[in-house]
């Protein structure tokens, strides 16, 4: 390392001097001031100025350096479980919110997929608008979605799990069952 590479590590050679003379100035420093201590600060600047440096470039090449020895680029972890459709339907049977209980309804279907999203368990999931188009065999094109009383989807979750009876067990906590629901689990075939 030549000269010229370490005059950025060192201060102006009067700096000292001058701040040290500013201070008496203002009041700030009393005293007289050795050569010997004003020498002895400059080399405890020097470290604390080399120290701080080599921090600096350690951390910057840490930046830099893989921190395995494999490739850089990360590995993404495929969850090879199988998905499953929940199909929540009302009919007849189903007790629908009151006048006003609707947020804590919506509260309660939230907070159980929220622990099934908090275990690695939830795909997706949604309430379905009472509004749709069905679509005939014959092409023929409906707005009537049927009745309560035939059964109708109202809403879906999308779930991975091992198996089905792992799936059935899940399902098995919705609370749509608790309000007279029927749930629908479905293997998605992939």
């Amino acid at each position: 390392m030549n000269s010229t590479d370490t005059d950025f590590l060192q201060p102006p050679h009067d700096l000292e001097q001058r701040v040290i003379a500013r201070l008496h100035a203002a009041g700030l420093l009393h005293g007289k001031i050795t050569g010997k201590e004003t020498s002895m600060r400059a080399i405890h600047m020097r470290w604390a100025v080399a120290a701080t440096v080599l921090v600096a470039i350690s951390v910057w090449a840490g930046t830099l350096v893989p921190q395995n020895n494999e490739s850089a680029v990360p590995e993404t972890a495929v969850d090879a479980r199988p998905h499953f459709a929940l199909m929540l339907y009302e009919d007849a049977g189903y007790q629908s919110p009151a006048a006003g209980e609707m947020d804590t309804r919506v509260a309660e279907y939230s907070a159980w997929a929220r622990d099934l999203a908090s275990r690695g368990y939830l795909v997706d999931g949604a309430k379905l608008t009472e509004q749709g188009v069905l679509l005939h065999r014959d092409r023929a094109r409906s707005e009537k979605l049927p009745a309560a009383a035939e059964g109708v989807l109202a809403g879906y979750f999308m779930i991975r799990a091992a198996s089905l009876e792992e799936a059935e067990r899940l399902a098995a906590q919705c609370p749509h069952l608790a309000y007279g629901g029927t749930v629908s689990i479905r293997p998605i075939d992939s």
